[in-house]
């Protein structure tokens, strides 16, 4: 990904906007050398003239990595007068000095002329600094700030120990460039995650309408019948697993799906291939692009239960999949997008078991489908929501663009270049962690990332979720890390998940001794233990909140570069 294109995502920004790898050498500076800092106060609450005035008062509860646009409580002019409390200007930096929880040490911007209470700091730059800069800067050493409060019975801060900060300080049109690249991205970051969710909605309202013939398509009206599988299907079978100790049979170049890889999508590559002599061996048969795949065992998972795919290149399959062969009356993306709607009902109703519930043969060709008797309007409801599927598919890819943001600071600084140094890269929760890892294992860090959680993605950890259209959390994040589980052992998912220590030990190891091979650690700050003092390695963290994701990229490799000069 070029610096332009990453640009051209960044709402209009040229390429000229972003920052520059300047030589410039950047200042540490305590902050009081450059802001005036101090404390508002709360008028007294006993005088009701002093309250529900036309001045906004602002608390330490509104602070939360944002700007301040409104207030929840308001005094009156009477009630400034008689108090500490000042009247502060838009653009005032806030920093909440106590509070409960993770409140402390949190920071935001005031977007409107307002009074704060004595639990917040007001600072109030001087005319060399940029105020987005710093509120980044700020924000994103959220954790370091929140370890200078002092040790009285209560963890404060105070304005000396908030004047004693100690900031980075690039001359002002550096720190402009990279104040309006962190923006731009955050913004955008932002917009193209909630432009999915909504057509994600979309389509899942799209579907209940075309595929339940309330709404339809415009030209036809041939009438709809609700029939078994098993009438519309010629045949269906399943694939099978070449053994495991002929090492040679998973060495070749033919596709081999297992259920696993069913995630409603479309099936061009595989995590295993297996040789020509294995398909012969095990007499699977080859399994052309197009056809509906549905996982058929493991149906008391929920990561499973309902689990479907299309095939998109030639390939076999193990014996967890069920390929369907229909007859001309039914259209296999059609069958696709209905399953996808109605399979995890379904399988609560008619799959078997005791232990294991699954699918046989039999069971599936007794399984209900709704369908158009006019194969031409299955196949029109199939582009339309294919269409649908494509145009979101297309908003996530220019989402993810962003990572490419973040990589240039790798593919520039010496020390994170060469193999010299390292970076932890540390969330607030498990689910961000996968999600960071799910971004960057699509780059050049393929291999090279790995997320250390102690999470187990067992079938416990996802009890009670939904599955199909919109997984859950609990869901991406199970697949995910059962995927880089697996992707690391070069071995299926079913026995790779239960690897987790095991797979911790030898990343760490990796981190520590071959920073090279290990570049970027994602750890979720509470089970940040096992790595010592590395004085090569960077550490970014994100808050509870996360602030920006960008600034503390942008500001820890800068900081690991100069650490390492």
């Amino acid at each position: 990904m070029s610096n332009v294109a990453v640009a051209d995502e960044l709402k209009g920004a040229n390429a000229g906007d972003r920052p520059t790898h300047r030589r410039a050498e950047w200042k540490l500076r305590p902050l009081g050398d450059i802001a005036d800092v101090s404390a508002g106060s709360t008028p007294n609450r006993r005088v009701a003239a002093y309250w529900n005035g036309d001045i906004p008062f602002i608390t330490t509860t509104q602070i939360d990595f944002n700007t301040i646009e409104y207030a929840e409580q308001f005094i009156s002019a009477e009630g400034l007068a008689h108090s500490s409390a000042k009247l502060l200007s838009p653009g005032t930096l806030l920093m909440a000095l106590y509070g409960q929880g993770k409140t402390r040490g949190k920071v935001a911007v005031l977007g409107i002329p307002a009074a704060t209470n004595q639990a917040c700091a007001a600072i109030s730059f001087d005319h060399t600094a940029c105020v987005p800069f710093f509120f980044h800067q700020l924000a994103a050493r959220y954790e370091e700030i929140r370890r200078y409060s002092n040790t009285g019975n209560q963890d404060n801060l105070n304005s000396s120990l908030v004047r004693a900060i100690p900031l980075h300080f690039p001359d002002r049109l550096e720190q402009e460039a990279i104040a309006k690249a962190l923006s731009d991205v955050d913004a955008l970051i932002g917009a193209l995650d909630k432009l999915v969710e909504k057509k994600q909605m979309l389509k899942l309202a799209t579907m209940q309408q075309l595929l339940t013939a309330r709404i339809r398509l415009h030209g036809f009206r041939a009438p709809w019948r609700k029939t078994n599988l098993g009438d519309v299907i010629v045949s269906c079978s399943s694939g099978s697993t070449p053994k495991r100790d002929h090492l040679d049979y998973y060495k070749g170049t033919v596709r081999w799906i297992t259920s696993g890889e069913l995630n409603y999508n479309v099936i061009t590559e595989t995590k295993e291939c297996i040789s020509e002599e294995a398909v012969r061996r095990t007499n699977l048969k080859l399994i052309q692009p197009g056809t509906f795949l549905m996982a058929i065992t493991g149906m008391e998972a929920e990561g499973t239960r309902g689990a479907c795919a299309i095939v998109g290149a030639e390939a076999t399959t193990n014996q967890s999949c069920m390929a369907i062969f229909p007859t001309p009356d039914l259209c296999s993306q059609y069958l696709f997008h209905y399953y996808v709607l109605n399979g995890k009902p379904l399988a609560l109703r008619f799959c078997q078991g005791t232990k294991q519930q699954s699918y046989t043969a039999r069971i599936v060709k007794t399984l209900p489908i709704t369908m158009p008797t006019d194969i031409e309007e299955q196949h029109a409801i199939a582009r339309t929501l294919s269409e649908m599927d494509a145009d979101i598919a297309s908003t996530e890819r220019r989402r993810d663009k962003i990572t490419a943001v973040i990589l240039v600071d790798m593919e520039t600084r010496d020390r994170l270049k060469s193999g010299r140094g390292n970076a932890l890269l540390i969330s607030n929760s498990i689910y961000n962690a996968c999600r960071l890892y799910e971004m960057f294992r699509r780059t050049d860090l393929a291999g090279k990332c790995a997320i250390i959680t102690s999470y187990a993605p067992t079938a416990a950890s996802i009890k009670g979720e939904e599955t199909g259209e919109g997984q859950t959390e609990k869901l991406r994040k199970y697949a995910i890390y059962r995927q880089m589980l697996a992707e690391h052992f070069d071995e299926p998912e079913e026995s790779a998940a239960s690897k987790v220590e095991k797979f911790e030990d030898e990343v760490k190891k990796r981190f520590i001794e071959q920073p090279g091979q290990m570049k970027l650690l994602i750890v979720v700050d509470k089970l940040l233990t096992g790595f010592g003092k590395r004085s090569r390695s960077l550490v970014i963290r994100t808050s509870s909140a996360r602030p920006s994701l960008m600034s503390e990229l942008l500001f820890g490799m800068r900081c690991a570069a100069e650490w390492g000069s």
